[in-house]
């Protein structure tokens, strides 16, 4: 038990860690909510604006084509 407290503080204490880690925070949030803290607003927004018919499918990724492939 000792041990495990020993390693959590020394990685705790690490120099740099605190930041590295708030930057791999903010590079998940960028790939999984590309229009960030607003995207995430709007989410909250529909859903409550929809809440007795909230489907979990309304928040999915859609495909989206280019103009050219849409044509084919």
């Amino acid at each position: 038990m000792a041990s495990i407290k020993a390693n959590v503080a020394a990685i705790a204490s690490a120099n740099g860690l605190k930041g590295a880690i708030y930057g791999l925070i903010i590079m998940l949030f960028i790939l999984f909510e590309p229009y960030g803290i607003y995207g995430r607003w709007l989410k909250i927004k529909l859903f409550f604006q929809l809440f007795p018919l909230y489907k979990r499918a309304t928040f999915k990724r859609q495909k989206i084509y280019v103009k050219s492939e849409r044509n084919r």
